[in-house]
C-alpha cells in the first residue's frame, strides 16, 4: 500500500467523505468528478493551491498517470482517499486548509497596467484583444458568447480569459450588474473543468497564482514573480488568465488600452 499525506486542501473542499471517478490523469494532477458533478483535483507537492484542490506530499518522479487511469473509482471515508484497482491511498486527516487571501493595499499605476496588458503576449488570444479593449473602454457588454469554450487547451483559452476577468472584477467588487449571471449561464456551453473553474470564480474562489497576481498588483507581492508563476499554469492558460485579469483591472481602474504593437516584451517589473 502506497500511502501519501495531503499537505493542503482547498477551502471549498469542506466534506471529507465523497465518492468520485477519475476523469483525467496526468503527470502532476489527477481530476476527480463527484456524483454531483463537482470536480476535485489532486496534485503533486510542487503544484499550486486550488479552491477544490488536494496538494499531496509526493516523492520525486511521482506521476499520477502511471498509477491511476481514467474511469478509476475513488472514495474518501474519514479523511482517507482510496482508489479502486490501485494501492494508492491519500491521507487528508492532517492536511491544512488553504485560505486564499487578497487585501487591497495600494492601487497600481495606470501606466503599469497598460504596459503589462501589452506585454502579456499570447498569439492565440490576439483575435480577442480588440473586443476586450472595447469592453474595457465601456463601449460594449462583456462578450461572453465570443469567449466561452473558444480556443485550445483542457480549459479553452476563452474560458481562461473570462476567469481572469472575474478574478479582477469580483476581487475589486466591480461585477457590473449581470456579468456573473451571463457567464454562469454561458458556462453550460463549455466542458466540465472549465464550468467548475468559472462557477468557482463567479463566487470569488480562484487558484493561488491568480490570487497572488492580484495581491502583487495591489501592493503585497512581487509582480514579476507572480507573472512567472502564472506562466507555469498549463501551456497557455496562465497567460490567458493574466490577459483577462489585466483587462478586468483596466476596466475597473479606467485604464486606456489600445492595439499598439509592443511584441514579446520582457516583464521587468518588480
Amino acid at each position: 500500500m502506497q500511502e501519501l499525506a495531503a499537505l493542503c486542501v482547498g477551502s471549498l473542499l469542506s466534506s471529507r467523505d465523497f465518492e468520485a471517478k477519475v476523469i483525467g490523469s496526468f503527470d502532476r494532477t489527477c481530476n476527480l468528478k463527484l456524483a454531483d458533478g463537482t470536480i476535485i483535483t489532486c496534485a503533486t507537492s510542487d503544484y499550486f493551491n486550488m479552491p477544490r484542490g488536494i496538494i499531496v506530499q509526493t516523492p520525486k518522479q511521482f506521476k499520477f498517470n502511471t498509477i491511476l487511469g481514467a474511469e478509476t473509482l475513488a472514495y474518501c471515508r474519514s479523511g482517507i482517499l482510496r482508489f479502486s484497482d490501485s494501492d494508492l491511498k491519500i491521507n487528508l486527516q492532517s492536511s491544512k486548509i488553504w485560505p486564499p487571501y487578497f487585501k487591497l493595499k495600494v492601487r497600481p499605476s495606470k501606466f503599469l497596467i497598460a504596459e503589462l496588458w501589452h506585454a502579456a503576449t499570447i498569439k492565440e488570444a490576439d483575435e480577442f484583444r480588440p473586443t476586450l479593449i472595447d469592453w474595457a473602454q465601456h463601449a460594449i457588454d462583456l462578450p461572453v458568447q465570443e469567449l466561452i469554450g473558444r480556443g485550445p487547451g483542457l480549459t479553452p483559452l476563452g474560458d481562461d480569459i473570462l476567469t481572469g476577468i472575474l478574478t479582477a472584477l469580483v476581487s475589486l467588487g466591480s461585477t457590473r450588474g449581470t456579468v456573473r449571471a451571463r457567464i454562469l449561464q454561458a458556462s453550460a456551453l463549455t466542458g466540465d473543468i472549465s464550468r467548475q473553474m468559472l462557477s468557482d470564480a463567479i463566487k470569488g474562489h480562484f487558484i493561488e497564482p491568480l490570487v497572488a497576481m492580484m495581491s502583487a498588483l495591489y501592493g503585497d507581492q512581487s509582480v514579476k514573480k507572480s507573472i512567472q508563476n502564472l506562466q507555469r499554469v498549463g501551456s497557455s492558460s496562465g497567460m490567458a488568465m493574466l490577459l483577462g485579469l489585466l483587462t478586468g483591472v483596466a476596466f475597473t481602474e479606467h485604464v486606456r488600452l489600445n492595439m499598439r504593437n509592443i511584441g514579446p516584451t520582457e516583464m521587468r517589473f518588480t
